[in-house]
């Protein structure tokens, strides 16, 4: 079935004019070699057309394997995140400190890493629970319906008016 052919009875702005949903299905020309194409590869496709995200989604993915693997890149290049040694304070970068020390004389590349999977945990979790939350209210909005979509709705445009707290 097209996109543009919902659960209607009638489609809008078919080429300017309003036609019921079996013309639309008519007015798509059907053979045994057709095949609809899966919705992900459909946005796969237009995704992988857009080079900035591509870019972005790539840069992303690079900064989560490396927050992941966090420990193993400290131990690798031999440095500590966490251990002070003040004999190496205000370093600049070099090897294996790739972006020089602290004052403590801790690796800055390292805690970086380190706040990087902190960071990445508590985004995730938090797009994860507004996803849910946002479907509960929802489902409920839309299976009681009446008053208790209404009050819902009003509660979800109450906590969307209170501004962003600046951190």
């Amino acid at each position: 079935m097209p996109w543009w052919i919902g659960a209607c009875d009638t489609v809008e702005c078919i080429r300017g004019r309003t036609v019921t949903r079996q013309k639309a299905l008519n007015s798509v020309k059907h053979d045994e070699h057709t095949e609809i194409e899966p919705f992900v590869h459909l946005v796969w496709r237009r995704f992988s057309r857009h080079r900035l995200a591509v870019v972005a989604a790539v840069v992303l993915a690079l900064f989560a394997v490396a927050a992941a693997f966090a420990g193993t890149i400290e131990a690798a290049l031999g440095v500590h995140h966490d251990v002070a040694a003040l004999d190496l304070r205000h370093q600049q970068p070099h090897w294996p400190h790739l972006l020089g020390t602290n004052d403590l004389g801790q690796d800055v590349f390292a805690r970086l890493l380190y706040g990087g999977r902190v960071s990445l945990c508590v985004g995730i979790i938090s797009a994860i629970s507004s996803a849910v939350i946002g479907s509960v209210i929802g489902l409920l909005a839309g299976y009681f319906g009446g008053v208790t979509d209404s009050l819902l709705m009003r509660f979800t445009d109450a906590m969307l008016s209170v501004p962003v707290l600046p951190l």
